[in-house]
């Protein structure tokens, strides 16, 4: 059985510079005016392992596991409940390499 959490999960998504990343910490600074409690993320995350998919020279599958191996990590250290707020808005600006 699927638990529904508390919050909205809202995305931007698109290639590379085109200002997602922008997009979300402006509006994550609106609802957060307004004080609705937000998380804002970014994929490729910007931990370690996030920094190496993100600028390093990888392509096709390695860059594929780099990427899964970041996302994993991040659902489970960053973007899974229980958040400080619990009824909070996740806004995560995601980055495709082609």
């Amino acid at each position: 059985m699927t638990t529904r959490l508390p919050g909205t999960l809202v995305t931007f998504e698109g290639p590379g510079g085109v200002g997602k990343t922008t997009i979300t910490e402006l509006v994550a600074g609106l609802l957060d005016a307004d004080g609705v409690p937000v998380h804002a993320t970014t994929q490729p995350s910007r931990t370690p392992l996030g920094e190496l998919a993100r600028h390093g020279t990888y392509r096709d599958m390695a860059f594929a596991c780099l990427c899964a191996a970041d996302r994993h990590h991040q659902l489970a250290t960053e973007s899974s409940p229980p958040w400080p707020r619990a009824r909070s808005c996740s806004a995560t600006a995601t980055s495709y390499r082609h």
